[in-house]
């Protein structure tokens, strides 16, 4: 039985029943960081002070105080705060809306209403009932902690959840100004909707890993060597039921272009990395590594003098290269500037014999293409980092 947190009565008008409320929602297990002193290494401890004695404070001594507009505090005892807050054992439904109506960005934290006992089971299953049936949802008030909330309940499932809102007071208006279709280039539409095809999950979105979480312990145990932690074999395996990020990088395949595909050496210049050569088809870099691609270079291998390619690449802030090629490099080295974007093309003696064909993976853009013959690769996100590329020479079946 999950654990109650809260326990009273529903009242909707004259009509009573005992409830009690769970926790919809449990705390992920995050590791969890002390502050420590920066010299001695020892944790540091919260206390309550007074600003003007510096004496510390007992918890049992302290109250509440409004400060007024000439800095007198208007004192306010913890008694009161209670009084005004209500009954503590009664969720109070006081009005019904239509469903979807409450902004989400209002939702805070939710729980599930239980009956507490048998008699209280036909009422809320009856609620439940004629409120889906008028698709509906309840707003309603009940006392947690030190203050009076306001909670929106909706039929789930089988039974009801009641989610607590924030007051709209907290809401920022959006200020979104909706472009008309005709405003958005064809290119850009295109790279977004490639970005949906490729990203678009094979499984349940509510099971994805907390990357961060992973990355930290991670950190601790290249810090610690300590077996707690899970190692980075242990964790290059995801759990059932969880997503590899990895995989879910990769593009969905594409059509081949018809004819022979010609072999290409590329190197990259990563950052935290170096030089790194890839000579086999496939990705060079990896997608979802968050390493940064800070140059490039790329030559053919096969049948093909190395000016039959070129190449240039964008950094941020709008720069870009000259076209290049030989095998040069483009880009900047160890001076971690990211690259943000690349475009290939045949030599202009070779364009009708050969048709250059790539994909960017990009750190939060994820993968851009496939593009050809000169197009620029880029992420839809501004000065978002490229970490890898993947590039096809194709000789066209008779030259066409």
């Amino acid at each position: 039985m999950a654990e109650t947190i809260w326990r009273g009565f529903l009242r909707l008008s004259l009509a009573s029943c005992p409830v009690r409320l769970a926790p919809a929602t449990r705390e992920a297990p995050t590791i969890r960081l002390d502050r420590l002193n920066g010299r001695t290494g020892n944790p540091v401890v919260a206390q309550c002070v007074d600003a003007h004695t510096g004496d510390i404070v007992p918890p049992e001594v302290v109250i509440r105080g409004y400060q007024t507009p000439d800095a007198g505090y208007v004192r306010i005892a913890n008694s009161e705060l209670a009084a005004l807050a209500g009954a503590a054992d009664l969720v109070d439904v006081a009005h019904f809306c239509p469903k979807g109506q409450v902004d989400r960005v209002r939702f805070d934290r939710s729980y599930y209403v239980y009956a507490d006992g048998p008699l209280a089971a036909e009422m809320l299953a009856s609620l439940r009932l004629a409120m889906r049936q008028a698709d509906v949802e309840a707003i309603a008030y009940l006392c947690f902690g030190e203050r009076e909330r306001t909670a929106l309940i909706a039929a789930e499932d089988a039974g009801l959840l009641l989610t607590t809102l924030r007051p709209p007071a907290v809401v920022e208006p959006a200020e979104f100004t909706e472009p008309s279709d005709d405003a958005v280039s064809s290119e850009m539409l295109e790279t977004a909707e490639g970005l949906i095809r490729r990203r678009m999950l094979d499984g349940d979105p509510n099971l994805l890993p907390d990357r961060y979480e992973a990355r930290l312990r991670t950190l601790i145990e290249a810090k610690t060597g300590a077996s707690g932690a899970p190692s980075p074999a242990a964790m290059a395996e995801p759990p059932e039921g969880v997503f590899d990020l990895d995989a879910i990088a990769e593009p969905l395949p594409e059509e081949p272009l018809p004819g022979r595909e010609l072999g290409a050496e590329i190197l990259l210049h990563i950052v935290g990395l170096g030089d790194r050569r890839f000579i086999e088809p496939g990705w060079a870099g990896s997608p979802g590594s968050r390493r940064e691609i800070e140059a490039i270079s790329i030559r053919p291998r096969d049948e093909l003098e190395p000016s039959a390619i070129e190449f240039r690449v964008f950094a941020q802030h709008g720069r870009v290269t000259a076209w290049v090629s030989n095998g040069s490099y483009a880009g900047t080295r160890d001076r971690q500037l990211p690259l943000t974007g690349f475009a290939v093309r045949a030599a202009s003696d070779l364009r009708d014999r050969l048709d250059i064909v790539y994909e960017g993976s990009f750190v939060d853009g994820g993968v851009v293409g496939p593009k050809m013959n000169g197009e620029t690769c880029a992420s839809p996100i501004d000065d978002d980092p490229l970490e890898a590329i993947r590039i096809s020479i194709v000789e066209r079946p008779d030259g066409a």
